[in-house]
């Protein structure tokens, strides 16, 4: 044992031991609790490698006998009757009497089995657990809770078994991956958030110590966790009362998990239902909205889900929880929170299913009010106004209290960054209504580490001034990957000029993250700032100026000023807090006094105008029976939207407002209709254009167009929306047109799809209060803003809101890479063969369904026989519909050929989202027929194969065209291809990391074979440009893409470019183009390229429909026809779109200068998904080098380019070097000895010239054993990176800034590579190379892997077998002992003996001239693959054994190209041209 260990009694025992190191004394601790005769040890496959050697050892030490153990397979399945029955068969075999006690060594699963097994065991025997998860150490595995799930749900049958012994080793704790950990995380949250405020307060406060396995914190939340629940188990040992309060968030939570485990870990659901369980509690008037954020934020931190999942529906939820064991006389009793702290009543409380489902419904519609309504409310804090002000009082002197902040991501950000600053001290008040904040009146200092910021754009550009103040120097302000993307240079270069020390530190010379240097403060005095971008940054200058060194006088500078009312509102609460600042008259220059901030005792932020609106709208609506008043929100307000109020009034509704509320009756008639510019309220244009709907002629709305580019494009959104009503409208260039009418022409039950957009959720929200029939089809939307928008509706207005199902397609679902697969397909087709390969390949179960009806309803043949066959085809159905509940994950169901011929059969396989349609042809399906042996038809093979064709289409949702001119074995490639897209599982890589795409112009695929591999050397993926292909029938295409596919492993870019596109597919041919992009995401292609120009609900289909692949979202303007602001716009618009995951803008270059236009544009849309921006021409060729993510690439052997200009990788490369984008000159090298003979300088030499790097780029061997003359050669500036072999490749890890996770668990660096930032990263690519070469040779997943050696390579050798998922892994070494501590150390068993080791795969590690006798034979089936590490000599004897066997054979110059190739895509970002290094190196042998 290690340090301190704590007892914590429960029941008055001391049960429960927690420590590190604890294993190695599990035995002596469980003993001196639990004396028995024998030990019974129960786990599972994924501990049991880990720790129970460990226990065993333990066990024996203190006993004198090794316990028996019994190891399951991992997973939630295992929780059931017949594995307890098992378990307890087992026992009875191995003589177990009461004398007898188990141990329960794993997760909760194993922990809750256990435990009731010893509860009914022989009428009960003791029980010790060793909780190995920190879900289990804090809840599971106290309490003496036990029990199995069932069909009906989790936990139903169980007892009270209180363990003997708990013991908690700390030390397991740091293995957990950080999924496990985080699963953990939810129990201890919870526990807080019924117990203790000042825990969880902690636990916000220190996510990321947490997160780093901090061992003082790790030991923290397990003792304060585990003494919580051991002291409510004693008050309430048989849960009472007292003890159901520990289910909050479990009643939701376990509905959840009972739907998607095991890919829902128990944690992960009981978040989702501890923040569904706050917002019903928030709805049900108990808990406020303040407190419900900080919840959600916490568990976020921690990597938690807090949203319903999409394919879940309120229905089953409900019927889920029905079943839950706190229900009593047929109602739902829930644990609900008060406050954070403490539960309603302390007990769990009865809840109406309609409340219930109101916050788990996705869709909700809104009944229309009847009769008057006065309604008085507050809506949220604005957020503009919340983050200015804290910023302000931390700068302040003094306390403030201040209330009505919006409680948001952005504004948590704030806080979070300011404590680190040490610029406030902060306390919450009013069940976190009011923040009591304390201010240091300037005094910031230099925070611990870097300022995290996340995506906060008000944060980071008003903190990057604040930073200047900030002592002794050094503040780094860093965020997420997109705000690493949003600019800052203009703010950063006004700074700079005054004085300030301001360094961009990351990738980008304008974004974050940047180091701001405060030993000098703010020099203040005349500072220019351009503020034609953002007036984010005139507030940054304008808060931070008080504390500048002598007062500022900041002049706007540039184009026209943006945002003038956000300066304005600056400036307003600057005043409040006793700061007065002068805009100069006639001028864009504003002077700013020093002295500091006067914190006032208290400070309101005003409700959010824009939300205001809404509430407003409502008795606008509804006539002059609704009189509804927003207070704290009037004509004082500083918010642009406030004016909303005057717009109603020339509406024709009565307007009464105040400095401080707001009170709107609606007009006695029909609403008015109204030309209104709308510029200073933009926010507000949906909730009047709603209202327009239903007013007295035609309006008008002007000066919107930047709503074009905010969460979506909100004009064409809300027309298309409207014309679902049936309300006419027209976009005008800056606005649009409503045609009123009357609700009873509208259309009746119209689902409203909310783009994701909380505004217009909420907009029509407010016309649903007037018009029957209209849902919301993501009610969650408006949690953005306006989170208590739905209890308002509901408490406030008494609005009748009804829980609706989402339709498909109206919201993304998200289908679980796990789902099983169905096969469907014509008798014959291949769906077992298939089926039988890609599930031993995948590790997947195969279901026969001619085998489950053979074993549940009898023969085929007979039962047709006897039944006849609209009995057979109902009896398939209902088989088939059982056996996907049966087997929902990770299966491959092989269906009967006629499955498709009845009604039931298609509607059973509408129970799965992975269908896949093995297509066989009509004239293939004849002749291979013949030996079938099933019942005739009755009828023509062509007309069965006729009517059943379309229907399979119909059915399935993905296709593999069975082509087998090359046999069944590139059959079977092409089904594991398709089928590891369909499950998600094949390594594509991220979008970001791929720099260039080969555009193929071949008229037929097989034109290509000869130059493909030439051709793609270096590239990232293939585009098959569909629209230059000689036959465009769909039946031809998907051929074309097989046909690709077998040639080439790289993506596939699927491209139909139109006419007026570029390409030569017709205009105006929608359907055919959409036939044929639907074709492309059936055949599983990685990307599919999709014309913005598509129809828009054509687009919308096949959007909705995507997933798994990628879309690239493509604009191109041969003519040059958009201006360069336009283009800038249309980036933007393509940017909103959810479902693209690259958006790609080809314009034409007229001068060279449009390609730094173009690259203005890209960077002034701003927007966060990747783009390819390039343009055509001899004048765009700089833009393909300029292009940072998937530049399209041609090569002299393709008959032309895809588009004028287009370059080959070599010469954008080149191109790229000459104008800076890459260094002219790099040096790598290999550090090591005896390095001689070695090939690396020929295989990177060649790749750098195959790429167009040569002659900068070079390779060359450093032969040393010097560490130092290692760092020597490593310090010259333009040293890139190193291969590093024996004896250095321990050594080396100490002079690298970082390494990754892999090598440091292997122990070996063999790459280093030089980053920009110019710090030395390590990694390992020996295992990599092993991994993939196993991968492309194995025919079936591994089960069994053998090391042969014990040294650094069989390390990387060891990881590699493990992360194959071998079950058992063997290490033989001629040294015993270093066998066994290599096999220990990787989950293990040293072998001395190999004559029984059956290995699937083997990898040796031991050099080719010392492959003697001592190496003990053993056996190898032909299915086995042998790796060699030696590569001298080529055939080494293990080799010419395996060959001799008819094993598959990898040669050591195999493994030392492929890690070569790793090695090479680390130095340069390029894949590297494997065809073309494999050729010099084997010429070279």
């Amino acid at each position: 044992m290690d340090g301190k260990v704590t007892r914590i009694s429960v029941l008055g025992q001391e049960s429960i031991v927690i420590g590190c190191g604890l294993l190695a004394e599990c035995g002596r601790l469980a003993h001196e609790a639990c004396k028995a005769v024998r030990y019974v040890v129960i786990t599972d496959e994924n501990v049991a490698p880990l720790y129970l050697e460990k226990v065993m050892a333990s066990f024996e030490a203190a006993t004198g006998a090794r316990p028996i153990v019994k190891v399951l397979p991992h997973g939630e399945s295992q929780k059931c009757r017949g594995v307890k029955a098992e378990i307890e068969d087992w026992m009875l075999e191995h003589r177990c009497g009461r004398d007898a006690a188990m141990v329960a060594l794993g997760g909760g699963v194993i922990g809750d089995l256990t435990g009731f097994v010893a509860a009914t065991f022989m009428r009960g025997i003791k029980v010790v657990q060793i909780p190995t998860t920190l879900l289990a150490m804090v809840d599971s595995s106290i309490g003496g809770k036990t029990g199995i799930d069932t069909p009906g749900g989790k936990n139903l049958v169980g007892a009270f078994h209180h363990p003997m012994r708990i013991i908690m080793d700390l030390e397991v704790l740091k293995s957990l991956p950080q999924r496990q950990l985080c699963n953990g995380m939810a129990e201890v949250v919870k526990t807080a958030l019924l117990w203790d405020a000042d825990r969880f307060t902690e636990l916000e406060e220190h996510v990321d110590e947490i997160l780093a396995y901090d061992s003082a914190w790790l030991q923290s939340i397990v003792e304060g966790s585990a003494g919580i629940k051991a002291e409510v188990v004693t008050k309430d040992e048989k849960e009472g009362g007292l003890r159901t309060l520990l289910n909050v968030g479990h009643s939701i939570g376990h509905a959840v998990e009972a739907y998607l485990q095991p890919e829902m870990l128990h944690g992960e659901a009981v978040s989702i239902g501890t923040v569904k369980e706050a917002h019903l509690s928030r709805r049900l008037g108990y808990i406020s909205e303040a407190e419900v954020g900080r919840i959600t934020r916490c568990l976020q931190a921690f990597k938690l889900p807090v949203a319903i999942p999409a394919e879940l529906e309120w229905e089953g939820l409900l019927a889920k929880m029905a079943v839950d064991k706190k229900n009593k006389g047929g109602k739902k009793f829930i644990s609900l929170l008060e406050r954070i702290g403490k539960c309603v009543n302390n007990k769990a409380i009865a809840v109406e299913d309609k409340d219930i489902a109101s916050v788990l419904a996705h869709g909700v519609e809104v009944v229309p009010l009847e009769g008057d309504r006065h309604v008085k409310l507050e809506v949220p804090g604005s957020k503009s106004l919340s983050n200015r002000a804290l910023l302000i009082a931390a700068l302040g002197s003094g306390t403030c209290r201040v209330r009505g902040l919006l409680h948001s991501d952005d504004t948590q950000v704030m806080l979070q960054a300011l404590q680190a600053m040490h610029a406030c001290t902060f306390d919450w008040e009013d069940k976190g209504e009011t923040l009591v904040l304390k201010g240091n009146g300037g005094q910031l200092k230099n925070p611990d580490g870097e300022v995290y910021l996340g995506n906060a754009g008000t944060a980071s550009r008003f903190l990057t001034t604040a930073a200047a103040l900030a002592k002794p120097a050094g503040s780094v302000l860093t965020g997420n990957k997109r705000m690493k993307e949003r600019p800052i240079a203009p703010l950063v270069t006004a700074l700079r000029e005054n004085g300030v020390g301001v360094e961009y530190v990351g990738r980008s010379q304008e974004c974050l993250p940047i180091k701001v240097d405060g030993s000098k403060g703010l020099p203040g005095g005349s500072i220019s700032l351009a503020a034609d971008v953002s007036s984010q940054y005139v507030s940054s200058v304008l808060i931070s100026a008080p504390y500048a060194e002598s007062p500022v006088a900041l002049s706007l500078v540039g184009g026209k000023v943006v945002s003038q009312p956000y300066i304005d509102m600056t400036m307003s609460i600057m005043a409040s807090f006793g700061v007065t600042s002068q805009r100069l008259p006639d001028s864009d220059t504003y002077v700013i006094p020093t002295g500091g901030y006067k914190n006032p005792a208290a400070y309101q932020v005003e409700p959010d105008a824009s939300s205001a609106t809404y509430p407003l709208a409502i008795a606008a609506v509804n006539g002059a029976g609704t009189t509804v008043t927003v207070q704290g929100m009037g004509s004082a307000s500083v918010q642009g939207d406030a004016n909303f109020a005057k717009l109603l009034e020339q509406m024709g509704c009565s307007v009464l407002q105040t400095e401080s509320s707001t009170t709107v009756t609606g007009p006695e008639g029909r609403l008015k209709a109204v030309d209104v510019d709308m510029e200073p309220m933009t926010d507000a244009f949906m909730t009047a254009a709603v209202l327009m709907a239903l007013a007295d002629g035609t309006s008008r709305i002007t000066g919107i167009a930047n709503q074009r580019v905010k969460e979506c494009n909100r004009i064409e959104a809300m027309m298309t929306e409207f014309k679902k009503l049936g309300v006419v409208t027209r976009e005008l260039p800056d606005g649009l047109e409503v045609d009123g009418t009357t609700p009873d022409k509208l259309a009746a039950a119209v689902d409203i799809f909310c783009y994701k957009d909380h505004r217009i959720a909420m907009s029509f929200a407010v016309l649903g209060t007037r018009v029957p029939g209209i849902t919301l089809m993501d009610a969650a939307c408006v949690d953005k803003t306006y989170p208590v928008f739905w209890d308002h509706l509901a408490n406030k207005f008494r609005a009748d809101l009804r829980p609706r199902h989402v339709v498909a397609g109206a919201a993304a679902q998200q289908v679980s890479a796990d789902e099983s697969v169905v096969l469907v397909g014509i008798r014959g087709a291949g769906k077992t063969t298939l089926g039988n390969h890609c599930a031993d390949r995948l590790g997947w179960d195969l279901v026969d369904m001619d085998d489950v009806f053979d074993a549940k309803a009898g023969a085929i043949k007979e039962y047709i026989a006897s039944h006849g066959w609209d009995a057979f085809r109902a009896k398939e159905a209902d088989l088939l519909v059982q056996t996907l509940r049966e087997h929902p994950q990770r299966a491959i169901i092989c269906t009967g050929g006629g499955i498709v011929e009845s009604a039931p059969g298609r509607d059973a396989l509408k129970g799965s989202r992975k269908v896949v349609f093995i297509n066989k042809s009509l004239a293939d399906t004849e002749a291979g027929l013949a030996a079938c042996g099933k019942p005739a038809w009755g009828e023509s093979i062509e007309a069965v194969y006729n009517r059943r064709f379309p229907l399979f289409r119909a059915a399935s949702q993905f296709e593999l065209p069975v082509d087998s001119t090359e046999g069944w074995a590139a059959v079977c490639k092409d089904a594991l291809r398709l089928l590891e897209h369909v499950t998600q599982r094949a390594e594509v890589a991220p979008v970001r990391a791929m720099k260039s795409f080969l555009s193929l112009t071949f008229p037929d695929v097989d034109a290509a074979a000869p130059y493909l591999a030439e051709a793609a050397c270096g590239t990232d993926a293939l585009e098959l440009r569909v629209d230059l292909l000689s036959d465009l029938s769909a039946e031809n295409v998907a051929k074309q893409v097989v046909k690709l596919r077998r040639l080439s492993p790289l993506p596939v870019i699927f491209t139909v470019r139109s006419e007026a596109q570029g390409g030569r597919f017709p205009n105006g041919q929608h359907e055919r183009m959409l036939t044929l992009l639907q074709l492309a995401v059936r055949l599983g292609c990685e990307f599919v390229d999709v014309e913005a120009t598509l129809k828009d609900e054509d687009r919308q289909e096949l959007l909705d429909a995507v997933r798994p692949s990628k879309v690239i979202l493509s604009h191109h303007d041969p003519h040059a026809a958009l201006s360069w602001e336009q283009v800038e716009r249309k980036i933007a618009e393509m940017g909103q779109c959810t479902t693209a995951d690259v958006v790609k803008f080809v314009t034409s270059a007229k001068t060279v200068d449009d390609c730094a236009r173009l690259r203005a544009a890209v960077r002034a849309a701003d927007i966060a998904t990747p783009v390819i921006a390039l343009a055509m021409g001899e004048h765009g060729k700089l833009s393909r080098a300029l292009n940072e993510v998937m530049t399209p690439i041609t090569h002299p052997s393709l008959p032309v380019a895809a588009a004028p200009g287009q370059l080959t990788l070599s010469q954008i490369n080149s191109l790229r070097r000459l104008i800076g984008a890459l260094p002219d000159q790099r040096a790598f090298c290999l550090f090591g000895s005896p390095i001689t003979h070695s090939r690396s300088p020929l295989i990177h030499n060649t790749g750098f010239a195959a790429v167009g790097l040569a002659p900068g780029w070079a390779y060359a061997k450093v032969e040393t054993d010097s560490i130092d003359a290692v760092k020597a050669a490593m310090a010259a500036p333009e040293w890139g990176g190193a291969s590093v072999t024996i004896p250095l490749k321990e050594q080396v890890a100490a002079l690298c800034d970082s390494v990754s996770d892999v090598a440091e668990k292997i122990g070996a660096v063999n790459t280093l590579v030089k980053r920009r930032d110019g710090s030395v990263y390590g990694d390992n690519t020996d295992w990599v190379a092993m991994r993939d070469l196993a991968l492309r040779n194995l025919t079936h997943a591994p089960k069994v892997g053998l090391c042969i050696g014990a040294g650094g390579s069989a390390r990387a050798a060891c990881y590699a077998l493990k992360a194959l998922g071998v079950q058992q892994l063997y290490v033989w070494n001629r040294t015993a002992a270093k066998a066994e501590a290599l096999a220990a150390e990787f989950g293990g068993t040293a072998a001395v003996d190999l004559s029984g080791v059956a290995a699937d795969i083997v990898i040796s590690n031991i050099p080719g001239n010392t492959q003697d006798a001592s190496l003990p034979a053993f056996p190898l089936a032909a299915s086995a693959v042998v790796i060699e590490m030696a590569f001298a000599p080529r055939k080494t004897r293990l080799l010419a054994q395996a060959e001799a066997a008819g094993a598959t054979c990898v040669e050591g110059v195999a493994v030392l190209i492929e890690q070569a190739l790793h090695q090479f895509k680390h130095w340069t970002g390029l894949n590297a041209p494997r065809a073309a290094i494999s050729n010099a190196v084997y010429a070279d042998l």
